[in-house]
């Protein structure tokens, strides 16, 4: 049972990461081909990465901060609230 517990919550957050970057590149109007090469990753790269595929750990924050996003966005898909408790302790488990 925990197994599953944390493959489909691997899912939600490759889906979470993979939103968040598709919809930061979109809204920024930038190509995956100009954000590949940005971050130093492969246009194939991008490509898994909103697809919510596997991708390596280094490489998704280098898209995340060409893309101008903090490493907690890509968990919360937000910005954090500096006055709100669960983002302070987010924060605090982050750094």
């Amino acid at each position: 049972m925990g197994r599953v517990y944390i493959l489909s919550l691997y899912d939600k957050v490759a889906n979470l990461i993979s939103d968040t970057v598709r919809t930061a590149r979109v809204n920024s109007g930038l190509s995956r081909k100009e954000v590949a090469d940005g971050a130093g990753v492969s246009v194939q790269f991008m490509h898994k990465l909103e697809n919510g595929s596997a991708a390596g750990l280094k490489q998704v924050c280098a898209v995340a901060e060409y893309l101008g996003l903090a490493p907690e966005e890509l968990l919360t898909g937000r910005p954090l609230d500096e006055n709100s408790l669960d983002d302070q302790i987010l924060e605090e488990v982050l750094s």
